[in-house]
């Protein structure tokens, strides 16, 4: 009997010899297959990645020297990206010679959906405060929260003549809605507390990025597996969506099924990941389309902009004392940037820029969505330290009635300054922010805040 098992055990061990070759040969032919003919449903993936490099201390930063074309992999945006030496986005290399104006934050600030000339930090390169001309400096890195923001803003100020910050404020950084947090959707200050106590995980974060940048293969097992978990929750809350019209199961009491799940995930990973892009809605009384003359009028929509259906407004915003209070993680991040202001002699100035589709369209109507409720609880924050703060919802009737460079026949609605399905600024839409940023400025430098 001990012969005969012996006798099996080499025969496997033959087999394994023989085996592990094409156990070797397989993953690596993919890679080398992947390489060849770089599929197009990667592109997107692929040139985001090689944007980015691991960095000891905020994980991701961005490439020095690096310029790539983007395509979004919906078809939804595409522009150039530029990265100088410093690894911050843009053509233009920071002239220590000159006072500069810094833009922070995340993707919207980094300029995600245009090219590099066309963000909103780089429209207000040259702006003129009092009697300064600032440089601006975009330290935008897509995904960041408070704590990438102070990290990227330390290494900054060694780098930089740094004069004003705007800290433009996401509400991705703490705020994440009930609905998608009951799923185990997290804010990025919520992932950064969780991970600061770990002392392996930058160490296992670098090497996973360093293995998913250059291998094709695992950075496209990373993205498959990324999209089947989002396939996989579709297809369960359609289920339940389908059972619950056939009576099989309830709804939230007091709330109708078809609300139920349009306010949770189901909505949220269509609009984020597979919401096409549509033709904007009809807002309103529509001026006739003319004749193509230079002198002949063009369409508009009604201004302002009235409210669609399911956008739930309130008249007043509610008192920012009764609100949830900030983060631990996210006071001590604004803190120390605070703190840094301070001790390096520039001006801390907080920028909130309303992104949301509720909060645009009840603040045309002079009106409040809740959706702006991680703003009041930053900017009391903000306000008690001293720290000026830029709320550009006053800009919003902007939105209306603005002639588009691409459709000269055509007038602009709130849904030309964001990208449908995607949520960044248009083309349009940085150059609305670059122009409320400027006015705020203008502002606020007349009243001796800077």
């Amino acid at each position: 009997m001990l012969s005969a098992m012996l006798a099996r055990l080499r025969k496997l061990r033959n087999r394994l010899v023989y085996l592990a070759p094409l156990l070797l040969a397989a993953p690596l032919g993919i890679e080398l297959t992947l390489r060849l003919f770089q599929p197009a449903s990667m592109d997107y993936y692929r040139a985001v990645k090689e944007l980015h490099v691991s960095h000891p201390d905020y994980l991701v930063g961005l490439a020095p020297n690096t310029q790539i074309f983007v395509r979004q992999h919906a078809g939804l945006w595409e522009g150039q990206f530029t990265i100088n030496s410093y690894g911050y986005r843009g053509t233009t290399e920071p002239d220590p010679a000159r006072p500069q104006i810094a833009c922070l934050g995340d993707s919207l600030v980094m300029g995600f959906g245009v090219s590099d000339e066309e963000t909103f930090c780089s429209r207000i390169d040259g702006i003129r405060l009092g009697e300064t001309s600032y440089q601006s400096v975009n330290l935008g890195v897509d995904a960041f929260g408070s704590r990438g923001y102070a990290l990227r803003l330390q290494e900054a100020v060694d780098r930089l003549n740094l004069k004003i910050v705007l800290l433009v404020v996401s509400p991705n950084d703490y705020a994440i809605p009930p609905a998608l947090a009951e799923r185990g959707v997290r804010s990025d200050d919520e992932i950064d507390a969780q991970n600061e106590g770990d002392e392996f995980y930058p160490t296992m974060f670098a090497a996973r990025f360093a293995l998913t940048r250059y291998s094709y293969l695992l950075h496209s097992l990373v993205i498959a597996n990324q999209q089947l978990r989002i396939r996989a929750q579709l297809a369960r809350n359609d289920s339940r969506l389908e059972l619950i019209r056939a009576g099989v199961l309830s709804p939230d009491p007091g709330q109708p099924a078809e609300q139920e799940l349009d306010r949770g995930l189901v909505a949220y990973l269509r609009g984020v990941f597979y919401r096409p892009a549509v033709a904007p809605p009809n807002c309103g009384p529509e001026i006739a389309p003319a004749e193509s003359t230079e002198d002949a009028p063009v369409s508009g929509p009604q201004c302002p902009e009235p409210v669609p259906a399911g956008v739930q407004c309130q008249a007043n915003e509610p008192d920012p004392a009764t609100l949830e209070p900030l983060m631990e993680i996210t006071r001590r991040y604004y803190a120390q940037m605070i703190s840094l202001s301070r001790e390096r002699g520039f001006r801390l100035v907080v920028v909130f820029m309303p992104i949301q589709n509720e909060v645009l369209y009840c603040e045309m109507n002079g009106r409040y969505s809740r959706f702006f409720d991680y703003a009041l609880r930053a900017r009391q924050y903000f306000q008690n330290q001293g720290v000026p703060v830029l709320d550009l919802r006053s800009q919003v009737p902007g939105m209306c009635g603005e002639p588009v460079p691409e459709e000269p026949a055509r007038l602009s609605r709130i849904s030309d300054y964001y990208i449908p399905g995607d949520g960044h600024l248009t083309r349009l839409g940085n150059a609305w922010a670059a122009r409320a940023l400027e006015h705020e400025l203008q502002n606020l430098a007349n009243s001796n805040a800077l």
